[in-house]
C-alpha cells in the first residue's frame, strides 16, 4: 500500500485517525472480485500497525464502463470492522471512534485477526 509511510509519522505525531479517499473504478475487462477483501485487508494492518482509526471512503457501482465495487469502511486500532459498505451498493456508513491517543495494539485482545495481520506484515 503506498500509504504505510505516511500513516506511521502520522501516527508518531499523534493521529487517531487515517482518512483515505479512495476511487476503485476499474474497467469492466479488469474486474476484480476480490479487491474489496484485499482493500480491508489493507485496512486492518494499518490501523493495527499505527494503533490508529483506517476510515476509508470509496466509490460503488457501475457506470460508463467501469466497476467500482466500493471498499469503504471503518476499522478500529485494534483491528476491527465496525462498519463497511455492501459491495457495489452505494450507503453511508457510520462509528463511533474514539479521538484520544491510544496504546499500541495487544493481538490477545483480537485474536480473530491475529493470523492475517501476520500475514500481512511479512508482506509490508
Amino acid at each position: 500500500s503506498n500509504y504505510v509511510e505516511p500513516a506511521r509519522i502520522m501516527a508518531a505525531s499523534g493521529a487517531t485517525a487515517l482518512f483515505v479517499p479512495t476511487n476503485n473504478g476499474l474497467p469492466h475487462d479488469r474486474e476484480w472480485a476480490d479487491l474489496p477483501l484485499l482493500v480491508r485487508n489493507t485496512d486492518i494492518a494499518r490501523a493495527i500497525d499505527n494503533s490508529m482509526f483506517v476510515i476509508r471512503a470509496d466509490v460503488a457501482g457501475r457506470n460508463e464502463g467501469l466497476i467500482s465495487y466500493g471498499s469503504s469502511g471503518i476499522v478500529d486500532p485494534d483491528g476491527m470492522v465496525l462498519a463497511s459498505a455492501k459491495t457495489l451498493r452505494e450507503a453511508l456508513i457510520v462509528a463511533d471512534i474514539g479521538t484520544s491517543p491510544r496504546r499500541r495494539w495487544n493481538a490477545a485482545t483480537n485474536p480473530a485477526v491475529m493470523d492475517a495481520y501476520a500475514r500481512l506484515v511479512a508482506l509490508s
